[in-house]
């Protein structure tokens, strides 16, 4: 195993803008929250095969970045706290006090067709609802996921872009596809076995109208209720999905506002 850890490794790679962008997804604001009845030592890895490439923002900075059969692993070495916290070792073995890993990552290939008959179709404002209720169901508590809630309601009720847009469609992606629109992740340490890993990710679509896509109130009674795990590393991640493949849709791609990176790290991440 090299290490590789090297601040340049997290800058976005140049060669990007030779990259096709129809056939390029931005996956927006993977949060990695650890829930942990006993404080307990655990490593956190993402590893990037060719399907997957970081992409700032990624905060805090891995502990470790290495290379393993060829592939890119972010590994971020923590020390797990009672209440929903943890100390992040930085590369130099000094600890600072966190509530959750952001990082984001471009999937490269076609993005996956999006079927409206998995979809809930739901009013644009009524975002942030719609995901707390959803969540709530599958067994994550409201205080780890109001971070997600407000970024993806931020992302939507603020970018000018998709003001003219009243509806979305929304869909879960069931466990056995998400290796299709995430890079897999791995959990180390003498705590490792305690863990469960619960990994959400959200594909989101604006729309014009409601004639695709399922009631919110069907959508989530349909939904199989889970019961909190004690101790789990909850991952919350989302897409924008273009209703084509034509440059504007990369609107989707920046921040929802001037200075949203800082105030996020802010307001949600540093304790």
């Amino acid at each position: 195993m090299a290490a590789v850890c090297k601040n340049s490794v997290l800058r976005n790679d140049s060669s990007q803008s030779s990259i096709d962008r129809r056939f390029v997804s931005l996956v927006k604001a993977p949060l990695t929250i650890v829930r942990s009845e006993n404080p307990g030592l655990l490593k956190i890895s993402i590893v990037f095969d060719g399907q997957f490439k970081p992409l700032n923002p990624i905060y805090p900075l891995p502990t470790e970045i290495s290379l393993v059969n060829g592939a890119l692993k972010y590994t971020w070495s923590i020390l797990t706290c009672c209440n929903g916290t943890m100390f992040c070792s930085r590369s130099d073995k000094s600890l600072f006090l966190i509530k959750m890993i952001w990082w984001e990552i471009l999937r490269l290939g076609i993005p996956p067709y999006m079927d409206s008959r998995l979809c809930a179709c739901i009013s644009r404002s009524e975002l942030k609802e719609f995901l707390t209720r959803t969540l709530l169901t599958l067994g994550v508590r409201e205080t780890e996921m109001i971070a997600f809630t407000s970024y993806w309601d931020d992302t939507f009720n603020k970018d000018p872009f998709f003001l003219k847009y009243p509806y979305l469609l929304v869909q879960l992606i069931e466990p056995d596809d998400l290796h299709k629109f995430v890079p897999k992740m791995v959990l180390e340490g003498t705590s490792a076995t305690q863990f469960a890993i619960k990994r959400f990710f959200f594909r989101f679509k604006p729309v014009e109208d409601t004639e695709r896509g399922k009631s919110p109130a069907r959508f989530i009674f349909e939904l199989i209720p889970h019961v909190p795990d004690l101790n789990a590393v909850i991952d919350l991640g989302g897409e924008v999905v273009p209703e084509n493949f034509s440059s504007p849709q990369m609107s989707g791609m920046k921040e929802p506002f001037r200075g949203y990176k800082d105030s996020f790290i802010k307001k949600f991440i540093l304790v």
